[in-house]
């Protein structure tokens, strides 16, 4: 009963997440502002609160600071939290023109950085504002395509009075280039209980978005699925959407879309269901207590153009902790919602799974 609850709790908890997704609201997130000096670095971070950060300025990009600390290592600061930037060694700023200038940061005033450069060169000053990336990466230092790939796979087997097995599997593979991010992936969920099969159900999903700019994204979406448990022979669904990345990097990743999309159910029993529909998606992706969780949250929905009874929502939450190597263990919520869903059967589906992984990504810089 003690478990029971446990779950109850959980998954409460949860839908308090997903209620907040399905009305888009904002994610609000925190922000760290470290403070303190150590004589061993040489730079000097001032932020925008009035502290100072003794630190060896790395680089920046993606509106990230990347700094070096004595007490913490290697750490991160939002660029808003920025006033001033004060280097010993020279920094290579790019602005938002692609101009590049070179020299070390002197002191200016507050929202600016002054950079001095040989003696026969005037020192030049620039709005942080228009700073897009300071100490770029050499070309050869990253790759030309982000590789990111999880798999998890879940099992639980129950003998003696009650005969029962579950398993479940989940995998995606993402490639990201400057313009175009492919993802593929799926899941595969198996019950049998006492030799009887309760649960068979498939979903499999392939997304191509291509970045207009920075932020901004169309996207070709297609998803297959099939659940006994619903009546569901098969679904599909292809679409088109334009979306938006707030932000993208190695710590946190959110976007949104919308489009719209073309959706065929065919049912187990006599029938068959042929519509369009609006769609939905949102993304976020964060990271807690110096990487060691990661919370995840993906929102998906479809609502039908001719019929508004016609309402599909598909959420998945969870926390990611990695325990060694690239092996992590994942504690999720799926929460499936249908309007109308076939006569006899339920209008949502909620499971939890409890499974171990493997994660790979080639992005870290």
């Amino acid at each position: 009963m003690k478990l029971l609850s446990f779950f109850d709790l959980f998954s409460t908890g949860l839908k308090c997440v997903l209620s907040f997704s399905c009305r888009f609201s904002g994610v609000l997130f925190a922000s760290v502002i470290l403070s303190g000096a150590a004589d061993l670095y040489a730079d000097e971070v001032l932020l925008t609160n009035g502290d100072r950060i003794s630190c060896d300025v790395i680089r920046m990009k993606d509106n990230v600071l990347f700094i070096r600390t004595e007490y913490s290592g290697d750490i991160t600061v939002k660029w808003d939290y920025i006033a001033n930037i004060h280097t010993d060694d020279d920094i290579d700023v790019v602005l938002d023109d692609d101009t590049l200038i070179s020299g070390t940061g002197c002191e200016s005033e507050e929202g600016t950085i002054r950079l001095s450069a040989e003696a026969d060169r005037e020192a030049e000053q620039v709005l942080l504002e228009d700073v897009k990336v300071i100490n770029p990466e050499p070309a050869g230092d990253t790759p030309d395509t982000k590789i990111k790939a999880l798999l998890n796979f879940g099992l639980t087997s129950t003998k003696g009075n009650t005969e029962k097995e579950s398993k479940h599997f989940t995998g995606e593979y993402t490639a990201r280039t400057i313009k175009n991010r492919y993802t593929i992936g799926g899941m595969l969920n198996r019950t049998e209980d006492c030799g009887r099969e309760t649960e068979n159900s498939t979903l499999a999903y392939v997304r191509h978005d291509h970045f207009l700019s920075e932020k901004w994204f169309i996207n070709l979406n297609t998803l297959f699925e099939k659940n006994k448990a619903k009546d569901l022979d098969l679904r599909s669904v292809v679409g088109l959407a334009s979306g938006f990345q707030f932000f993208e990097s190695e710590e946190k990743s959110l976007s949104v879309e919308m489009g719209i999309s073309h959706v065929n159910e065919e049912y187990i029993s006599p029938n068959e269901m042929e519509y369009s529909s609006s769609r939905w998606a949102v993304s976020y992706n964060k990271y807690f207590v110096n990487k060691s969780i990661e919370f995840f949250h993906y929102n998906e929905g479809l609502l039908s153009i001719e019929d508004t009874d016609d309402l599909i929502i598909k959420s998945r939450t969870g926390f990611r902790i990695p325990l060694f190597s690239n092996i992590n263990t994942t504690l999720q919520y799926n929460y499936d919602w249908e309007r109308t869903p076939v006569p006899g059967r339920e209008e949502s589906d909620r499971k939890i799974m409890f499974s171990i992984g493997y994660k790979f990504e080639n992005n870290n810089g």
